[in-house]
């Protein structure tokens, strides 16, 4: 690993809030970039901050000795070879400027990638892409079931693994939600199933910055909807009509920003059953153009009652003619 790498890692590190150790698609998404001529080492260095090792060392006072406990651990726990966990240690203890010695590593080290670095191989979760264990039954980002063993287990027993982990929510509790928050709960409702939507095979993301603004919004129109009834109570029509319909304006605007948001979310149930795992399964864009979160919630029930089983190349045609039975069945 080039120390030029290292100090482009420190200094990425030292412009960053808090908030960015804790986004774990984020911490690998930069390791990539970062690190693209070692990607034997990206796995160490992430499985040290998945470990919760990172937290451990910028909490520490006696920095060497915590090395070493936490070598010890991941080695155990991780599987990593004792010299590549130290090394990954050390190299977040330098980004985090808990120290101030660069790792000493050098080319030849680095570009042999040797196969006793890491005991164990891996492979992409086909519902989210994630790497995981080879031998690994269940995805660590999406739950999904993910073990071809389990699977034909599973085709041979006439039942399903499952898939992503939707939230399975009474689309009578989103309405009446949404009706006595005063819309508040449909930016919510996104933002606690965005990490799961996330996780899908499509190249677009859902952001948390507009269901913020959103909510936002909702208690500024709540706030001035009172605000008019105050005012047409002490008999100032003038007054409580303006407030009124600055809050129906605003309403109107917080349902366009949901409106584009529930589309994409669409698009991306859409994309990912239909073109990733090949399913005819339909997510009508009309119905959702209405509806919006109640009927997402509504389809998100549906595929959280029927599990979905992942393509695999040995068990393609189980797959499906299995899936081809549940949608006559109407289960889609």
């Amino acid at each position: 690993m080039p120390n030029q790498a290292i100090e482009k890692f420190k200094e990425y590190i030292g412009n960053q809030s808090e908030d960015f150790l804790r986004n774990g698609r984020q911490v690998e998404g930069i390791l990539r970039d970062i690190f693209p001529k070692e990607k034997f080492l990206i796995m160490p260095l992430l499985c040290t901050w998945e470990a919760g090792a990172v937290t451990e060392l910028k909490q520490t006072s006696n920095v060497e000795q915590t090395i070493a406990q936490l070598g010890d651990r991941l080695s155990q726990e991780y599987g990593l070879r004792e010299s590549v966990a130290l090394t990954s240690l050390r190299v977040w203890a330098y980004a985090l400027s808990i120290t101030n010695v660069a790792p000493n590593i050098d080319n030849r080290s680095v570009s042999s990638r040797s196969q006793t670095d890491v005991v164990y191989e891996t492979k992409k979760c086909p519902f989210c892409a994630q790497e995981v264990k080879k031998d690994a039954v269940k995805c660590k980002r999406c739950h999904g079931d993910i073990s071809i063993v389990a699977i034909d287990k599973a085709v041979q027993n006439g039942k399903t693994p499952s898939g992503p982990d939707f939230k399975k929510t009474s689309v009578l509790f989103v309405i009446v939600m949404s009706i006595i928050t005063h819309g508040i709960y449909c930016p919510m409702w996104f933002l606690t199933r965005r990490n799961t939507i996330n996780c899908l095979q499509f190249k677009k993301k859902l952001n948390t910055k507009p269901f913020y603004f959103a909510i936002l919004i909702c208690a500024t129109s709540l706030l001035l909807s009172i605000f008019s009834g105050v005012n047409e109570w002490r008999g100032k029509m003038d007054t409580a009509i303006f407030l009124y319909d600055f809050s129906e304006s605003l309403d109107l605007f917080v349902w366009i920003i949901l409106l584009f948001q529930s589309l994409k979310v669409r698009r991306i149930l859409h994309k990912h059953f239909k073109d990733h795992l090949e399913m005819n399964l339909r997510f009508s864009w009309l119905v959702t153009f209405f509806l919006q979160i109640i009927y997402l919630q509504y389809k998100m029930n549906r595929l959280s009652s029927t599990n979905i089983i992942p393509i695999e190349p040995q068990n393609k045609t189980n797959f499906l003619l299995k899936n081809k039975n549940n949608h006559e069945k109407g289960i889609f």
